[in-house]
């Protein structure tokens, strides 16, 4: 494990500049008004999905990865429970529901594939990455039931739909790429060199769209909204430490405790915005809190694990 400074922060950096060049070409009027949504269904649709499977197939088989695949799952469903209850706590008294309700949704869903593959390739290795994709199940699982149902609360025609929760794009390729490492099916090399590269484009399109929607946010908008930068205090600082903490005292490994935080340090996810669009819950203020916390990550990532690591040295 590779936690120190340097390597998060050159990480975080690595995918904020892909944020700075599509505020840039958004300003210069390279980007058409189709281009968010063109780009973020070409990164659902087609990138992810190799992303994800990649990720999977990619670590050598053996009984002591399954296990530790299985326990990236339980870890993230307790981060996700962690984060859930924090964000309950902190939201409760924003008095308008649509803000109230997106500034929570936001709060408890980073942006775990996109901007969490690439840090997990820096500090762990292939093996973070094979972690990552069993945590994906976990999210989008979670994102598709008690996100909707966090939605719902402010639009009564979001409705959970049983078969968007099971068959997503998240969702069937972590089961394609599980079953293919179950079954130890051989991939020719080539193959997944092919599938390898069309999965690490999500992270700079999916960057290049954050920063188109950043570019249309007024300047005084993005940096003085109040429930901007609640959110991303709760979502970058007060759930990770939360999920590091809590993992650590119930008896996780110390790899596995600082892996559940560094999944819940990164910014509110990217489909935070797509999903406020689509349902016509503060799409502005959702992309707002995108665009802060993805700014503020670059600082906070590195900070708050090593924070975290230094209290963590101090326990027991």
């Amino acid at each position: 494990m590779n936690l120190d400074t340097k390597t998060l922060f050159d990480s975080a950096l690595m995918m904020f500049i892909p944020v700075l060049a599509g505020v840039a070409a958004a300003k210069l009027g390279y980007f058409g008004q189709t281009f968010s949504k063109t780009v973020s269904s070409l990164v659902l649709n087609v990138a992810q999905p190799f992303m994800i499977i990649a990720s999977m197939v990619g670590t050598e088989y053996s009984a002591e990865n399954l296990r530790s695949g299985f326990t990236a799952m339980l870890v993230a469903l307790l981060a996700h429970a962690v984060a859930a209850g924090i964000a309950l706590l902190t939201t409760f008294r924003i008095r308008e529901d649509k803000e109230r309700r997106i500034t929570e949704f936001c709060m408890i869903f980073s942006n775990c594939g996109f901007f969490g593959f690439p840090l997990l390739r820096a500090v762990y290795g292939s093996t973070g990455v094979f972690w990552g994709g069993f945590y994906l199940i976990v999210f989008q699982f979670v994102i598709w039931t008690y996100g909707v149902l966090i939605l719902g609360r402010a639009n009564p025609a979001f409705r959970i739909r049983m078969k968007e929760v099971f068959l997503n794009n998240g969702t069937i390729p972590c089961v394609i790429g599980f079953l293919l490492y179950l079954l130890r099916v051989p991939i020719y090399p080539p193959v997944f060199e092919s599938m390898d590269r069309i999965g690490a484009t999500c992270t700079p399109l999916s960057m290049l769209v954050i920063g188109n929607m950043i570019a249309g946010i007024p300047p005084k908008k993005l940096l003085t909204g109040p429930l901007n930068y609640l959110a991303s205090a709760v979502r970058l600082v007060l759930i990770p430490l939360a999920v590091g903490l809590l993992l650590d005292l119930l008896g996780f490994s110390r790899e596995m405790a600082v892996f559940g935080a560094l999944m819940m340090s990164l910014p509110a996810a990217a489909a935070a915005a797509m999903f406020a669009e689509a349902y016509d819950i503060r799409p502005e203020q959702a992309a707002q809190t995108v665009g802060v916390s993805t700014l503020l990550s670059v600082a906070t990532i590195p900070l708050v694990m090593r924070l975290l690591e230094a209290i963590l040295n101090i326990l027991p």
